[in-house]
């Protein structure tokens, strides 16, 4: 390991003696500047994180915090978490204070909870920070056969994003029993999604205290046994792990019952069984004792309602 490390900072030498390139200080700001050289990856814009990457990639959320010359340093998103040392080469459009996604093959701990990564892509991202927001409340409904679907929300809150838009409190849909979705735009959809600015916090004095590298194997446990799919639960993962897996622990609570008191759903035709699940999370430091939470299991039947959300705590 102490190898790697000592071929890494040679290479770093290297690059600034000979490559012409200068690194950029943390008080760097976004300034335009032109004439780079091109970075040896695509950098672009995104509009969202599920659209970045492909479930099997791996990738994290980071915020830089350090800009060289062939490579960044970078923390998770909370500063108490993780830091690393992305291999990769930057565009001027990107300074310190931004978050990214990194993906990524390989990925090695070079000390405690400092890592070293090898980028095939970095890619701008949104960051979820804002602690009031239901982030990605996503709406899947399965009838038994096609028909069109009333979905009303009363929410206790403003909905800021959504898709299909989101028209008199609601959306008017045409549903498929594969799960495929026609709006009344006529646009082909997976699903209903929306996000919006709660006027509520939640109890999360019960949850699951879990390391942020057990993440993933923990939700995938706890999804499927609450009565998600494979697909469904992938889904609520590839939009969620980003933001958890590099903090050291990440304190989790499932609100289900509190979360549909802030946000009801009326469909019509009325579903035959409805499945709700919302997660609350918070990152930690260390690790904490908290009262295990009991989680009940779901069973389909009929014409079914699944949905899944989230925020920060």
């Amino acid at each position: 390991m102490k190898v790697r490390i000592k071929s890494l900072t040679i290479l770093f030498v290297i690059c600034i003696l000979f490559c012409g390139c200068s690194t950029k200080q943390e008080a760097n700001t976004r300034t335009g500047k032109s004439g780079t050289a091109s970075p040896a990856f695509t950098v672009s814009p995104a509009e969202s994180v599920e659209t970045n990457v492909t479930s099997k990639e791996n990738y994290l959320i980071v915020k830089i915090t350090y800009i060289g010359c062939i490579y960044f340093r970078a923390q998770a998103p909370w500063e108490d978490g993780i830091n690393y040392i992305v291999i990769a080469e930057l565009t001027d459009e990107y300074s310190v204070g931004d978050y990214v996604q990194v993906v990524y093959d390989d990925i090695y701990e070079v000390e405690d909870n400092q890592y070293e990564i090898n980028a095939k892509k970095v890619v701008e991202t949104t960051y979820v920070n804002n602690k009031n927001t239901d982030y990605k409340p996503v709406i899947y409904l399965y009838p038994k056969k096609e028909q069109n679907i009333s979905v009303k929300l009363d929410y206790t809150g403003v909905v800021t994003v959504s898709s299909p838009e989101y028209k008199n409190n609601g959306w008017e849909v045409k549903a498929f029993p594969d799960g495929t979705l026609i709006g009344d735009d006529g646009k082909k959809y997976p699903y209903i999604f929306w996000e919006g600015i709660r006027e509520m916090s939640f109890d999360i004095t019960s949850g699951f205290c879990v390391s942020g590298k057990d993440t993933e194997s923990f939700l995938r446990e706890k999804l499927t046994y609450m009565g998600l799919t494979k697909e469904e639960a992938t889904d609520f993962i590839n939009f969620w792990l980003p933001y958890m897996k590099g903090n050291a622990y990440n304190l989790i609570s499932f609100q289900g019952e509190a979360y549909t008191k802030n946000a009801k759903l009326t469909i019509k035709p009325k579903p035959d069984s409805i499945l709700r699940v919302y997660m609350v999370f918070k990152p930690l430091k260390k690790k904490i004792s908290v009262k295990e939470q009991k989680l009940s299991t779901f069973k389909r039947k009929g014409f079914s309602v699944v949905e899944w959300g989230g925020t920060i705590q």
